[in-house]
């Protein structure tokens, strides 16, 4: 039985992202979605697999919005369009799902347990896929946050790349070797193209179904160039990382050292 006071489930869900607001704290994303899907203000095309609606960033009001949108529960779709007014940070438990940032404005970090260490910032996207026994935190700071994230099946991911055939050996064998506890992220430039394709994404004119028929193209579009980049960067044998919760903490409290080092001097 959860014994959290209604306060204390307020205050995380003022503190907390997506997850936590639509479902609760260290929810799984799919349970998220479930109850986005449920929701009488949601939009639908069940015959094409489509939901999504926008959800206001809770607290005091004024921080913006996430459209949230499933294609099929195959590709989770959340748009951040956002001001937050203090950093907001959730857990996230591993469900298998290969995960696509973009951030046009912001920046993120990714850490586990104590510590706070990978960090993306705009306008570049980063490719994640967490362990089966790999939890991690997502922490957006305070401050503009417009992006778009991508989080795929591994079903789906499985048949993308059996239809590219001698081309996804690369990626599959990079997955395939993440072991429970690791986390491979691989972090690059957004091309020109993909950039406008965000932007365009972004700035939808359409509202109710013919929204969700945009955004499902537009993330076609932008998922199988990125598919493209990826590809493009094992060839070229750009660096790529698969980081352990341990190597997650040595970092961390080796940057800790230099923090507290520089304020010494």
């Amino acid at each position: 039985m959860d014994r959290s006071s209604p306060e204390s489930i307020g205050d995380a869900r003022r503190a907390g992202l997506f997850r936590t607001a639509l479902a609760h704290s260290g929810a799984p994303l799919t349970e998220a979605y479930r109850l986005l899907r449920d929701d009488s203000r949601c939009a639908t095309a069940p015959a094409l697999g489509l939901y999504g609606r926008i959800v206001d960033v809770p607290g005091d009001g004024g921080e913006g919005a996430w459209k949230m949108i499933s294609i099929r529960d195959e590709i989770y779709v959340a748009v951040s369009y956002c001001r937050y007014a203090h950093a907001r940070t959730e857990p996230v438990p591993p469900e298998g799902l290969i995960e696509f940032h973009y951030l046009v404005t912001g920046m993120a970090s990714v850490g586990v347990d104590d510590a706070d260490d990978v960090q993306v910032e705009a306008p570049n996207f980063i490719i994640c896929y967490q362990g089966a026994g790999l939890h991690y935190r997502i922490t957006c700071p305070e401050g503009p946050r417009r992006a778009l994230a991508l989080y795929v099946s591994s079903s789906f991911f499985q048949r993308l790349l059996d239809a590219l055939g001698p081309e996804g050996d690369d990626i599959r064998a990079r997955l395939a070797a993440v072991k429970p506890d690791e986390l491979y992220n691989l972090q690059m430039r957004l091309t020109l193209d993909a950039v406008q394709a965000i932007e365009r994404l972004l700035a939808s004119p359409h509202r109710g179904v013919r929204d969700l028929l945009f955004v499902e193209a537009k993330c076609m579009e932008i998922l199988y160039a990125s598919v493209g980049v990826w590809i493009d960067s094992l060839n070229s044998d750009a660096p790529d990382e698969i980081l352990s919760s341990r190597d997650l903490m040595l970092m961390e409290r080796a940057r800790a050292m230099i923090d507290t080092d520089l304020k010494k001097t």
